[in-house]
Parts: structure tokens; sequence; C-alpha cells
């Protein structure tokens, strides 16, 4: 796993628009190696699912107790949790509320299109935390 922040956090860029933006999605990334997607084929199937979910560092918090032990005891039934592991499958009409991020923290999430050599950021509605 790698995850950053932008560390923008004292200078002018943090208060641009790209700066509040990436102050708000910091980076995260997640490989796991070939005999784990072997032994649980589930989990690391749901990993490449929840990439396009919304998921908060609460949900890496969950994932690094699986991690410690993916054979531990899941209530499933106990209502919404706050995070989610990101082996398991993380709801797609998960919400900001549901996620317990505020709103001074959502932004219109964005995905990058690539068109005639140029990077475009395309709304991605299905993320939006309005």
């Amino acid at each position: 796993m790698n995850a950053g922040d932008c560390c923008w956090c004292f200078q002018k860029t943090r208060a641009t628009e790209q700066g509040k933006f990436e102050e708000r999605l910091p980076f995260v990334a997640v490989r796991v190696p070939d005999w784990f997607k072997e032994r649980y084929p589930h989990a690391a199937a749901n990993l490449r699912l929840n990439a396009d979910r919304l998921t908060t560092p609460f949900d890496l918090h969950e994932t690094l107790l699986d991690v410690l032990d993916m054979e531990r005891p899941r209530n499933v039934t106990a209502g919404r949790p706050r995070g989610y592991s990101l082996f398991q499958d993380i709801p797609e009409d998960r919400t900001c509320a549901d996620a317990a991020i505020e709103p001074h923290w959502s932004v219109q999430a964005c995905s990058t299109s690539v068109h005639g050599g140029l990077v475009a950021l395309v709304k991605r509605p299905s993320l939006t935390c309005n």
C-alpha cells in the first residue's frame, strides 16, 4: 500500500482550485501479490471493484486490520459502519453522510480522460458529495 498527501499545507498552491481538490483527495495505491489473489480471490476482486467507489481513510484502517488477520469475523448486520475494508464490497450508493465525510471535505470527484493528448477532468456524479 502506498498513500500520500500533496504536502502543500503551507504553499500558495493550496488556495487554488487544484490545491483544494488535491487536499481533499490524497493519493492511495494498493497492490497485492499473486499469492494473495490466489488465496483470497474474492477480496482481490473487491479491491479492484472498490477503485471506483467512495472510500475514506477509515476504510484503509479496516483494510489494514484485515491484512493483520484475513480470517477475522465481521459483523455485517451491525448497520452501516464508518469504515469498510477495501477487501469488502463497498456499497455503490455510499454517500458522504454514510462515510461520515463533512461537507467541508466533499469534492466534485473527477476522473481523467485523455483526448488528443490532452487530459480533461470528467465529472463523476456518482461520487459527488453535496
